[in-house]
């Protein structure tokens, strides 16, 4: 079990620098958006932001579902056809 150790303390040590990581991008993000100005200036930059990116979404949303809706089709059939799937 020393090999599993040694795995474990990787893994350990994987997810420490992850979440690192994750803290310092959330760190990075809210000095971007210039909390430190005030947090009015930064709630109005969020949701002009977050809305922008609504707007995105929403008109490839068609796209999206179409695309989703082919591979989930496309799958199905693969499982069918390889007996997988019973129904």
């Amino acid at each position: 079990w020393r090999r599993e150790q040694v795995v474990d303390w990787g893994f350990n040590v994987a997810i420490a620098a992850g979440l690192c990581a994750v803290l310092g991008g959330l760190a990075s993000l809210a000095w971007l958006l210039g909390s430190a100005a005030g947090p009015g200036a930064s709630v109005t930059l969020l949701a002009d932001t977050m809305g922008s990116l609504l707007m995105q979404v929403r008109s490839q949303a068609m796209v999206m579902g179409t695309a989703t809706l082919l591979l989930s089709t496309t799958l199905g059939a693969w499982l069918w056809a390889e007996g997988r799937m019973r129904w």
